[in-house]
């Protein structure tokens, strides 16, 4: 059988979340015990050499790669529902961490330091669905800064009582509430103008009721954000397209 072998960096911070990681797929695992639920198997767990390593179920074609063969087949672009792996997710009773996910799917709260809940993995699919359309990042960036200033670009500005109430936007935002970035070899502080533009303009292949959704997705407030259930609800996941051939 094929398995597939995960090295953990010999690094604290990546061992614990992977003991988390560990602890996750046991859970459930034990309760989904005829996979019905497709959720990545874990076979087994051991110490070698300083290095955590994770036995678990071989996946076939990540997100990108199932991007890539929609381009190169020609055909028109189609989405399926993937086999989940739980990764830098955690328990709800877990105390909240700083980092929750991949840079470029951050949502806005969790950079400014707000409380957050289940509606960040909301805008996380937003920012994926969006990469999957276009095979691009759509908020690209190289640090929490500039992620911000595409966010503010793209979808639109941070609403005041966000950054009043945010533990770190200080961070990122002047008393004026003008987006900085200090800058790493001259130690002096840089703004950062947001360019202009829009979903439309970044999904140019997606149908209008697509861009809709992925925006509902993409609300900045998490209070007017959609949870999953609500998301479910959207005209365009019941919009009858037609099937597409083999």
């Amino acid at each position: 059988m094929d398995v597939c072998v995960k090295i953990i960096k010999n690094n604290k911070d990546f061992f614990d979340q992977s003991l988390d990681e560990i602890k996750l797929l046991k859970y459930v695992n034990k309760h989904d015990p005829a996979d019905k639920h497709h959720i990545l198997r874990l076979y087994d767990y051991f110490y070698y050499r300083e290095h955590l390593l994770i036995v678990c179920e071989l996946l076939k074609a990540n997100l990108y790669e199932f991007h890539k063969f929609n381009r190169e087949s020609g055909g028109e672009v189609y989405f399926t529902m993937p086999r989940l792996q739980v990764g830098q997710k955690l328990c709800a009773s877990k105390a909240r961490l700083s980092f929750v996910s991949i840079l470029s799917y951050r949502a806005p709260e969790v950079i400014l330091g707000l409380p957050y809940d289940k509606k960040i993995d909301v805008w996380s699919l937003g920012c994926i669905l969006a990469e999957l359309c276009t095979g691009n990042v759509l908020f690209q960036n190289d640090s929490p800064a500039t992620l911000l200033a595409r966010v503010i670009g793209i979808i639109g500005p941070i609403e005041q009582d966000m950054l009043a109430k945010g533990r770190d936007t200080y961070k990122y935002f002047t008393k004026n509430h003008m987006l900085y970035e200090r800058n790493q070899e001259t130690n002096r502080l840089e703004y950062l103008i947001p360019k202009k533009t829009s979903l439309r303009h970044r999904l140019p292949m997606g149908d209008q009721g697509f861009i809709d959704f992925v925006a509902h997705l993409l609300e900045v407030n998490p209070k007017k954000r959609p949870s999953a259930a609500e998301a479910l609800k959207h005209p365009w996941l019941s919009y009858p397209y037609e099937p597409i051939s083999a």
